[in-house]
């Protein structure tokens, strides 16, 4: 029994051996599920591997195609190049970098942290105080000195926040010319190499002379094209771009004042798009602008500043806007190329010379339902007639007849004026200061109505001779300044005070006004004092003839 056993154990045995041997050998022989990294199939003749790469974000490797099986070959990690800047930071945003494998072509995107302006990269951060402290806002005085390795993009970035060498991160409320506490202006330098200034929405103030464009030492600076300023804009400053040397600029709807001089003599300025906000065209804000050929006033303007577009050579078409109330002085003067400008109703007060010396305007138009101003003939007069304001100086005419009804030729009305004879009505009572001057005039006669003749009323004259009426009463200082060619002064009479200086006799005398004579002259005394033809003390003298 014992022998049956053991021989069958035997047999157990030798089967069980078989079969171990028999796995074993498949297990050698057949797919592997080894999953480990590092090693590769045996036989990798048997399998059918894919020539796409499959990865995942460490590894890239060419997986089997056969069904059921895991094998894989050629794993390993990405070998990743050196990157690709698709987004540039900025000091308000982070950007993007992509990065590709050099073997699988899989791509990844990391972010690039927000720039960071630091003091000692050459930005100048004071603080102020008083006045200029708004919101206990930083400042941005000048312009940093930018290398190389600042100038991503060729552009120039001006930052809304700043790190301290404290570490300390700071908003930036605006930016201001140096110095500009005490009055004094200082440009921003060390930009001549950048077509565009992009400034980063959070600032909210242009300031005083930020963008002045030139040094101490009269040499222009800032030769940019285009400068950008976001929605956080408020308030542009006085002067702030005053002779700053770029074409276009898009002033955003959040602007709400803009300041006096802002874009003064900036020659370069070719287009402007001004804040529907604002309720006032400043003094001087557009003065000398000479490349500005067109210009759109925002319907909500109320005003038009003194000089607001004085001297803007190429200016040849402009809208005012029909809520317009007060034109200043010279707000229009000496635009050349100004052929015809158009009143609207709303339009209360025109202060004088508003659109003198303006050569080739032709005519001046007043809506109907204006209660204050009429155009007659294309000038323009008070509404009752009694005042003529301004004469359109760029008629061809060279004799012209002032209505009958006007009481007044106000402040320069003619200057500038191609005319050689002017006809004054009967009923006329005041010459205002410059009212003929610099014009073309030849010959005038005085109405017997005249009492008053204000300073400079024909300087730069070409009189050679005039009657003074006897009701004239004021002659204020240098009223016949300048006229070259005049001979013969008539008077009627007058008696004549110390401040009005007048020879009594003789050809070859002298005409005198004296530097003392800036307050009417009123002839009420018999004092007639003569002066010197040397005399050193006086503005001006003028050798001709008189007689009473």
């Amino acid at each position: 029994m014992k022998s049956i056993f053991k021989k069958y154990s035997v047999i157990v045995f030798s089967l069980l051996l078989i079969i171990a041997t028999i796995a074993a050998a498949i297990a050698f022989s057949g797919c592997s599920n080894n999953n480990n990294n590092s090693e590769k199939p045996k036989d990798e003749a048997k399998h059918n591997y894919s020539e796409e790469w499959t990865s995942d974000n460490l590894y890239h490797w060419h997986k089997c195609l056969d069904e059921n099986c895991t094998s894989v070959k050629d794993k390993e990690y990405h070998s990743w190049d050196k990157g690709t800047v698709t987004t540039q930071p900025t000091y308000e945003t982070s950007g993007e970098v992509v990065y590709t494998c050099l073997k699988c072509k899989k791509s990844k995107v990391e972010v690039l942290g927000q720039k960071v302006a630091k003091e000692n990269d050459g930005w100048a951060v004071k603080y102020y105080s008083g006045d200029l402290n708004v919101k206990d806002g930083y400042w941005i005085t000048g312009v940093p000195e930018i290398d190389e390795k600042t100038n991503l993009d060729g552009n120039l970035t001006i930052p809304s926040k700043i790190q301290l060498k404290s570490g300390k991160i700071v908003d930036i409320y605006g930016l201001i010319g140096p110095n500009a506490s005490s009055g004094k202006r200082m440009p921003l330098t060390n930009i001549n190499s950048y077509q565009y200034v992009v400034i980063l929405n959070g600032i909210k103030e242009i300031g005083y002379s930020a963008f002045y464009g030139k040094d101490v030492n009269g040499k222009k600076v800032g030769n940019f094209t285009w400068i950008g300023l976001p929605t956080s804009v408020i308030e542009i400053g006085n002067y702030a771009f005053e002779e700053s040397s770029f074409e276009y600029i898009i002033i955003p709807d959040s602007v709400m004042k803009i300041g006096i001089g802002a874009f003064m003599s900036n020659t370069s300025l070719k287009h402007i798009s001004l804040s529907s906000s604002i309720d006032e065209i400043n003094q001087n804000m557009f003065a000398y602008c000479t490349a500005l050929s067109q210009i759109e006033i925002p319907n909500g303007v109320l005003t038009i500043g003194y000089g607001a577009f004085k001297g803007c050579d190429s200016l040849s078409n402009v809208t005012i806007p029909n809520k317009v109330v007060n034109i200043f002085s010279s707000a229009f003067s000496n635009c050349k190329n100004l052929t015809e400008i158009s009143i609207p109703a709303s339009v209360k007060t025109i202060i004088s010379y508003a659109f003198g010396g303006c050569k080739n305007l032709l005519t001046i138009k007043v809506e109907e339902e204006n209660a204050s101003y009429k155009s007659v003939d294309g000038n323009l007069y008070s509404k009752d007639g009694k005042k003529l304001i301004q004469y359109a100086i760029g008629k061809k005419e060279t004799t012209f007849t002032v209505p009958n009804g006007v009481e007044v030729v106000e402040e320069s009305a003619f200057s500038k004026a191609k005319l050689l004879e002017i006809v004054l009505p009967e009923g006329l009572l005041t010459l205002e200061s410059s009212a003929f001057s610099y014009s073309s005039l030849e010959t005038i006669v005085l109405p017997s109505s005249l009492k008053t003749i204000k300073a400079w009323a024909f300087d730069h004259t070409n009189l050679t001779s005039i009657v003074i009426p006897k009701n004239v009463t004021t002659l204020e200082n240098q009223a016949f300044s300048y006229c070259q060619k005049l001979k013969y002064i008539k008077m009627s009479g007058q008696s004549l005070s110390s401040e009005f200086v007048l020879p009594k006799n003789g050809t070859d005398s002298v005409w005198v006004w004296s530097e003392k004579s800036f307050n009417p002259l009123n002839w009420t005394n018999n004092v007639v004092e003569k002066i010197p033809a040397e005399s050193t003390s006086y503005y001006y003298h003028q050798k001709c003839a008189y007689e009473n």
